[in-house]
């Protein structure tokens, strides 16, 4: 079972090689000197840098496998993935206008506001 178990974390593991993730960076460092981190995915990465990183949210780039059960990571520089962000509020009534002229209009209900960038 314990074998299983471990084939099982490897497969899920390697569908993340090459993919940007973000990954909270802990306040301890692996022998090696790199910074250990966890994504979002309770994947342990080690990704290399100063202490200023620590406790911080960062975007890396799962390289392969480590030690111990963590994966390399290098920090990513952008362009990969986008950010977005999304509102949701209850209104009573809304209009949108384009150019002065109304082009939608609500007598209540959830409006949503979506804001969307790259990298």
């Amino acid at each position: 079972m314990r074998d299983l178990g471990v084939c099982k974390l490897e497969a899920f593991q390697e569908r993340f090689l090459g993919r940007e993730l973000r990954a909270l960076v802990l306040r301890e460092r692996a022998r090696r000197g790199a910074i250990r981190g966890l994504t979002g995915n309770y994947i342990e990465v080690e990704v290399s840098g100063d202490d200023s990183l620590m406790n911080r949210f960062v975007n890396v780039r799962i390289e392969g496998p480590g030690e111990a059960g963590r994966w390399k990571a290098n920090r990513a520089t952008g362009g990969g993935g986008g950010l977005m962000r999304a509102v949701v509020q209850r209104i009573a009534c809304a209009t949108v206008e384009v150019d002065g002229r109304v082009v939608a209009r609500s007598d209540g209900g959830l409006l949503v506001f979506v804001g969307v960038r790259r990298g």
